[in-house]
């Protein structure tokens, strides 16, 4: 994580703490709740990104779309990049599937990355996802093949 990333965070729950009004024991009760330690300075990437996950669900850290941290290298929590979501969307029409929310590519997002919706793909999950979709294509043109050829359909 860099020095950048890791201000970031700290500006949010600092932020947070200030809009949610909570004095000094509380929020550290509330840190060692969520992570076992008392102190952000203490806390890893992963702690400090439950922190602020916490903060926003409580509505004192705003959802913004396509925000950024600054000198990070992705979106915030860690939501598949446009680019990923730009070739699943293409895999997903060379696949067959009607849209997004066909609920045959529905049944697909179930099996190949546990989610039940596109909304709840993070970013290794949309990997598998394309990984899936390619093989999906695959197969596919080689039934089309097989089948427009005369032979049988595996």
């Amino acid at each position: 994580m860099t020095s950048s990333t890791r201000r970031a965070l700290l500006a949010m729950i600092h932020a947070a703490r200030r809009a949610l009004a909570l004095d000094d024991e509380s929020y550290r009760a509330l840190l060692e709740r969520l992570t076992g330690k008392r102190s952000c300075s203490d806390m890893t990437y992963q702690e400090l990104q439950l922190v602020v996950d916490h903060f926003r669900v409580q509505g004192a850290i705003e959802q913004r779309a396509g925000a950024h941290f600054p000198g990070g290298s992705g979106e915030f929590d860690n939501r598949p990049t446009s680019a990923q979501m730009g070739t699943i969307e293409r895999l997903a029409s060379a696949a067959g599937y009607a849209s997004l929310d066909d609920s045959r590519f529905t049944r697909f997002l179930l099996r190949t990355a546990q989610v039940d919706s596109i909304r709840f793909l993070h970013r290794a999950r949309a990997s598998r996802v394309i990984s899936g979709l390619v093989q999906v294509t695959r197969w596919r043109g080689r039934s089309r093949r097989i089948t427009s050829e005369g032979g049988s359909t595996p």
